[in-house]
């Protein structure tokens, strides 16, 4: 048997039948590639391999992978090697770290090379950095990182293209690798010799035109994407183009090389179809929605949101919420955002003054946007106008504590408030007074019920302005009213007193006519009246009442002073 071990690097290096007839052709190609032997040493390498190895190439040719980059390396690649060395194009990634102070991804693809009788004499290897990939595919989880995450394969068709003399940028194949035979489904023949526009057509043509034109001219790779129509099927494929520099800068040929990116280019048609219906339903829907980073920096709003607040998108979007919306607003919810910030949903509803001056209730919700880690992002906003139900809602919890004619406070509501100042009397005096419209009966009889009405929407708005601020007057049923006023003094009893019929005299005009009422006043003051609930200290002004009345009525009567 052949001792693999007793071939000298320099034997080995310069031996073709292990180099697989590449050649300097394969110097030139801008992937690091080596051959190794069934027990993993490496008996042939390209330039950009001695360079990605950081290794003068007579330490590298004869060494093993473990030999040259440790046994962690050696375990990784192994089972892929046995796998390669049964005939198989296999890969495997691992993370480079002689090549830096920060180690990063590499994808190896192996491909067996076969002698005449079919079995496995080498195995060539390629190193394709993909950390880039990887890093993206952990943050970004797009679908031009999956495309990226996809070129790992180093069995790619490779061409050699030469400048046409007197034609700018034009190209002739005059190499290629025989998976590009197979991916051209022509032989060789056919193939050199030609441009790429005699070769696959005008569209091809002109859709590689820039990227050529960016290498020639510039040193520099390019790529483009196109659809191949030449095979079985209609896919897409992504082309790089990297330029042969020469020593003295020139470049007179480029290797292109291409990868399958359908599936990715398809995605991304869908991911792009999806997009635009997102946008279309967030741009007509009516409730504003706006989203908004970790730092308070608005990243997208919709049409609603701009309409509602008349703000133009490039106004709003890339700014901070503070600078949009103004100090007092995010003052008011800057700790709702915190708290949706830190995981919260949360809502709050507030009176926003639109564009156009109107005032309208809006409920706002927070709601936190997570990543696949559960880390907080940013926060959806979204904002629903709640005018109509509010309205309704406080117009039910008026109607709940108000009489509907006059707008006082109905008489459930005054037996509670005089319970609780019941029982708060001894730190706070108060007086009760029971007010009984005189003559109303016969008014609401002659002049009918719409007038009787009227009369006690006067009377009240009278008495309401004949008392203070913080008095509580409610209607407690058909012609009669109760007050609640501190103090308890004599003087400011009577004083109340006199000007509640006074207030109540004045005259309502009403079908041409004036209509005039008296009143009678029962007071009830504590502490001074013995009652031991609210309902108690209000009969007692009620019999006050009564007492005025029967002294002649238009008069007031106390009972606890």
């Amino acid at each position: 048997m052949k001792d693999e071990r007793a071939i000298s690097p320099q034997n080995l290096a310069a031996n073709d039948d292990y180099v697989g007839g590449l050649g300097l052709f394969a110097d030139a190609i801008a992937l690091p590639i080596a051959a190794l032997d069934s027990q993993m040493r490496l008996i042939w390498c390209n330039d950009p391999y001695e360079k990605w190895a950081c290794l003068p190439r007579d330490r590298i040719i004869g060494r093993s992978v473990r030999e040259l980059y440790g046994e962690a390396a050696h375990a990784v690649a192994a089972p892929a090697f046995a796998r390669a060395f049964e005939g198989h194009v296999t890969s495997y990634d691992r993370l480079v770290g002689h090549r830096g102070p920060v180690p990063r991804w590499y994808r190896v693809q192996l491909v067996p090379a076969f002698d005449a009788q079919g079995r496995v004499m080498r195995v060539y290897s390629s190193n394709i950095d993909i950390d880039d990939d990887v890093r993206l595919r952990e943050a970004l989880r797009a679908s031009e990182a999956r495309v990226l995450r996809l070129i790992d394969s180093i069995d790619l068709p490779i061409g050699r293209w030469e400048r046409v003399p007197g034609v700018p940028d034009a190209a002739r194949l005059v190499e290629v690798n025989a998976t590009y035979l197979r991916w051209a489904r022509r032989d060789r023949d056919s193939l050199l010799g030609r441009t790429l526009a005699e070769l696959f057509g005008e569209p091809a043509w002109a859709a590689a035109r820039g990227a050529f034109a960016h290498a020639f001219s510039t040193g520099e790779r390019a790529t483009y994407d196109r659809m191949i129509t030449h095979q079985d099927r209609e896919h897409w494929m992504r082309i790089s183009v990297c330029p042969d520099v020469q020593a003295d800068g020139s470049v007179q040929a480029v290797y292109t090389h291409a990868f399958d990116i359908d599936e990715e280019m398809r995605m991304l048609t869908e991911l792009r179809e999806s997009q635009r219906r997102v946008d279309v339903f967030t741009r007509n829907i009516p409730y504003p929605l706006t989203y908004f980073d970790r730092d308070g920096v608005y990243r997208f709003v919709n049409q609603a949101f701009l309409l509602r607040h008349g703000l133009q998108a490039d106004a709003v979007v890339g700014r901070h919420v503070r600078s949009v919306r103004g100090e007092q607003v995010w003052a008011e919810y800057q700790m709702l955002v915190q708290r949706a910030l830190a995981g919260e949903e949360c809502s709050y509803e507030r009176v926003v003054r639109l564009a156009d001056g109107r005032e309208r209730w809006t409920r706002t919700t927070y709601t936190p946007d997570r990543d696949s880690a559960g880390l907080v992002q940013g926060v959806y906003s979204t904002s629903v106008d709640i005018h109509d139900i509010k309205q309704a809602e406080l117009a039910l919890q008026r109607s709940a504590t108000r009489d509907s004619l006059t707008d006082a406070f109905n008489r459930s509501y005054m037996v509670e408030q005089v319970d609780a100042w019941l029982h708060r009397a001894p730190q706070q005096p108060f007086a009760v007074f029971f007010v009984d419209l005189d003559g109303f009966k016969q008014i609401n009889d002659s002049e009918g019920h719409a007038a009787g009405d009227e009369l006690l929407v006067h009377v009240a708005q009278q008495l309401r302005a004949a008392t203070c601020e913080a008095d509580v007057i409610g209607r407690f049923g058909g012609d009669e009213f109760v007050l609640l006023t501190r103090g308890d003094c004599a003087d400011s009893v009577q004083a109340l007193a006199e000007r509640l019929l006074h207030a109540a005299s004045q005259p309502l005009r009403y079908g041409g006519r004036e209509l005039r009422v008296s009143v009678s006043l029962g007071v009830a003051v504590v502490p001074g009246a013995q009652a031991d609930s609210g309902l108690d200290l209000i009969r007692l002004a009620d019999e006050a009442m009564y007492a005025a009345k029967r002294s002649g009525k238009n008069s007031w009567s106390v009972n606890g002073l």
